[in-house]
């Protein structure tokens, strides 16, 4: 069940977030002479590259490493990270790999589990082309989409601030997800007509559907069907009342959401004595493969074919 406050307080030490930023840079790269960082063309990697220029480009050999992937538009990714090198002037070595491309290694399977990002093989492309650089550690950067960008439902609050003429360009750059923007917009106005309780419900319902009708995988037995269902259902339930007590609108609760996206929770009483039994059954499961790299684990998701 969600057991984190809504809302963690502030941190009192951090006053400088600039410095915090390049502290914890300092502390990843450490004593390494060679680093490489994961470079997609986004904000995330772009801060991480540039300020590790900035800080250790003339004492270090660095190099962005950057798998070639492409958008729904049938462009690639790698045009993009050229520009910015080429653009902000960043002088580093750069590799790059197409997404196709299968790694030379795969890492064991693992019983304790999966790590929460994506396409575990893309990544392990990204460290062999780092090994191959010479690289002794490999930075990424994570959160900046999350912490700057901005999310859905917000038509009322620029409504309320007197910005009205920035809701074209808002409704423009929204992606809309499941759902088109004017709905979710809409939604956004005339949630405050309904009570906390419908409106929670709502938003789980247009923002996170899956989790509305995502039913316990095919491949589990009971008693194990059953247990996940109930845990599923349970643990929705108390994201609802927890935006229920907290949150007064659609764009707070997306807000919390983008921010918090894993909250903490209680583990089910069967997870510590079946643990043996449940990795035994879940290491045949079809749908998906578990691996370990070092001392980190891995999950890929097989996405068809």
């Amino acid at each position: 069940m969600v057991t984190e406050p809504p809302w963690p307080a502030c941190d009192p030490r951090v006053r400088d977030l600039r410095e915090e930023f390049l502290s914890s840079l300092r502390r990843a790269v450490g004593d390494s002479e060679g680093v490489a960082v994961a470079t997609s063309g986004g904000l995330d990697s772009l801060a991480v590259l540039s300020n590790l220029i900035l800080e250790h480009g003339h004492e270090r050999k660095i190099t962005a490493v950057a798998i070639e992937m492409i958008d729904d538009q049938g462009k690639s990714n790698i045009p993009v990270v050229r520009g910015l090198l080429e653009g902000l002037g960043l002088r580093c070595d750069l590799r790059i790999v197409p997404l196709a491309q299968r790694p030379a290694g795969l890492p064991e399977w693992h019983p304790e589990g999966p790590r929460l990002d994506a396409l575990p093989e893309a990544n392990r492309l990204l460290v062999e082309l780092a090994h191959e650089a010479g690289a002794e550690a490999l930075l990424t950067g994570d959160g900046a989409d999350e912490l700057l960008g901005s999310g859905q439902y917000l038509t009322p609050a620029l409504l309320r601030a007197e910005r009205g003429h920035a809701l074209r360009r808002y409704w423009q750059d929204h992606r809309g997800e499941h759902h088109p923007t004017g709905k979710l917009e809409a939604l956004a106005l005339l949630s405050g007509l309904t009570t906390r309780r419908r409106r929670a419900m709502m938003y789980l319902a247009c923002s996170w559907p899956e989790l509305c009708r995502n039913p316990p995988h095919d491949f589990l037995a009971e008693p194990y069907r059953g247990i996940a269902a109930d845990w599923t259902h349970a643990w929705i339930g108390s994201l609802v009342r927890m935006h229920e007590r907290y949150h007064g609108s659609l764009a707070a609760m997306e807000a919390w959401s983008d921010l918090y996206p894993t909250s903490g929770c209680e583990q089910p009483a069967w997870c510590a004595t079946r643990t043996r039994s449940w990795t035994s059954s879940s290491s045949k499961g079809p749908n998906g493969f578990r691996y370990t790299g070092g001392t980190t684990c891995a999950t890929r998701t097989r996405t068809g074919g």
